[in-house]
């Protein structure tokens, strides 16, 4: 798991549970050493009380109330969070918990949320309602308050592990609403107060990533994508399939991210990323192992105005 805190901090994560704070300034610093000889980079901070593998991280910043979540292994809204990073960050793990924590406080860990009983993979910040909304192997989608750390919500009917969530804000005719995808193959809209509103169905494998596309101040369009090797385009609000985009077969989509108007970016288990053209269903790029590409499977993406920047099994980042 990994988050950029700002354009010089990155706050980054492991599988012994540990969470690291890293100062990029410094690391470059150190990295240039005394006649540019290489000294190791070290992190500025490490926080540590999950008990087992961090899985999320996500951070809260000043446009934290209309941040998207974690869409799988991409960027829930399809590029960078706004606003400045405030210190604060929640974080997921193999130890069903979800944590609260905030990097200015000697005693950096605020909360543990507990009321999960399986691995949580799945995370948002919605500061508008001060909670955190996580998704988990167990089938919930569970939300808590970030000032008093209580459980606040369960939302259950979907039939496997959820895999992603997102939050749209101007869903439910504007009151907000939580997206999450799941095992069992849909996707399931929410209202901000548990209620479900709308279960979207045309997948025939899990729902890795979710992604949400803006439009003059309004969440427009869905991008799911899936192990069944599809990337479909949804009208969510009406709860209608508008396209589908095929790889091919015994492929998983494993992240997704919008672009540029009128693209579309997946990374999968073949090490490909892809763009698509929305409006004509084309492949405009795909980047792979014979192409300069990954060698592993794509699992990261994160896109902003004129960049994408992805993560792979193959320890690069490109």
């Amino acid at each position: 798991a990994m988050q950029f805190a700002s354009t010089v901090a990155v706050v980054s994560a492991s599988d012994n549970g540990t969470i690291y704070l890293w100062d990029l300034d410094q690391s470059i610093s150190q990295a240039g050493g005394s006649g540019g000889k290489r000294r190791g980079h070290v992190p500025t901070a490490m926080y540590s009380g999950h008990e087992g593998k961090v899985t999320k991280i996500v951070l809260e910043t000043t446009g934290s109330g209309r941040d998207c979540g974690s869409g799988g292994g991409g960027s829930g809204c399809g590029g960078s969070s706004a606003g400045d990073w405030t210190g604060k960050f929640v974080s997921s793990g193999s130890d069903h918990s979800v944590r609260l924590w905030d990097t200015r406080l000697k005693r950096a860990q605020v909360f543990k949320f507990s009321g999960h009983t399986d691995t949580v993979g799945a995370l948002l910040l919605d500061n508008d309602k001060a909670c955190v909304v996580s998704g988990s192997k167990d089938g919930t989608v569970r939300a808590f308050d970030l000032r008093t750390g209580k459980h606040r919500l369960e939302m259950t009917t979907h039939l496997g592990g959820v895999v992603c969530v997102v939050l749209d804000p101007t869903g439910d005719e504007g009151r907000g609403a939580y997206l999450s995808g799941a095992r069992d193959s849909t996707v399931n809209v929410w209202a901000r107060n548990g209620h479900g509103l709308k279960t979207l169905r045309n997948h025939r494998g899990v729902v890795t990533c979710l992604a949400l596309r803006s439009l003059e101040g309004k969440t427009t369009r869905l991008a799911s994508g899936s192990s069944d090797g599809c990337l479909r385009i949804w009208d969510h609000h009406e709860g209608k399939c508008l396209k589908t985009f095929n790889t091919q077969p015994n492929n998983n989509i494993l992240c997704c991210a919008w672009g540029p108007p009128g693209l579309i970016l997946a990374g999968s288990s073949d090490s490909s990323l892809r763009v698509w053209n929305t409006r004509g269903g084309n492949v405009v790029a795909n980047w792979n192992s014979s192409r300069r590409g990954h060698k592993a499977a794509v699992t990261q993406l994160l896109t902003d105005k004129d960049f994408a920047f992805s993560g792979a099994k193959d320890g690069a980042v490109h």
